[in-house]
């Protein structure tokens, strides 16, 4: 008797596990937004006013990105950069100027359109529209990394990147413009798959 009842219990389990979804919660969360998207990867890059800011020496952060993405272009990799507006950045093109507000909201929209598998934000975490680039953010498939690129004491520009990082299942991470820091380009590899 007890071993038919043994039977029927690991029957009933059985069963029950067959009826359950193999993956639930966050890891469906994180296995959902690794498969989405196409092939794309994008760099999105902040060129708002706050990059024309001095990096150490003579350069200023922007100046840093363009040597960063010199090294890093390839033809698998999209460039698009995002202040008051959004726009794509041709292959062999510069940044554009630093200027403008920090409409992240709209380069995310943008780089929708490509279905990107990947995207590295670079930015210094100060959207103009905070809620607005998150529910942007929702909507792009594929996984987002991020690169803070701002004032380390900023604990709400930090908390707002690391926000981006976990809503879209990615890795976060900080460069700093200290002179004895590592060089942007290797901090954007790291991030890059």
């Amino acid at each position: 008797m007890m071993s038919r009842d043994l039977v029927s219990l690991q029957s009933i389990i059985g069963q029950a596990s067959r009826s359950l979804a193999p993956v639930t919660g966050e890891s469906a969360r994180y296995q959902h937004r690794a498969s989405s998207g196409g092939k794309a990867h994008v760099i999105l890059c902040d060129v708002s006013s706050s990059m024309s800011e001095s990096a150490g020496g003579a350069l200023r952060r922007i100046d840093h990105l363009n040597l960063a993405l010199d090294q890093l272009r390839r033809p698998d990799i999209d460039v698009a950069a995002f202040s008051t507006g959004a726009a794509w950045v041709p292959v062999g093109a510069r940044l554009p100027s630093p200027s403008g507000g920090t409409a992240l909201e709209m380069g995310l929209d943008l780089i929708a359109s490509r279905n990107p598998a990947h995207t590295l934000v670079i930015s210094d975490g100060e959207p103009n529209q905070p809620a607005a680039a998150l529910d942007a953010a929702k909507r792009l498939p594929g996984v987002i990394n991020v690169l803070f690129c701002g004032d380390e004491r900023n604990l709400v520009a930090v908390e707002f990147m690391r926000a981006l990082a976990r809503l879209g299942c990615g890795q976060y991470a900080a460069h700093s413009w200290r002179a004895n820091g590592v060089p942007l380009v290797q901090s954007m590899r790291l991030l890059l798959r």
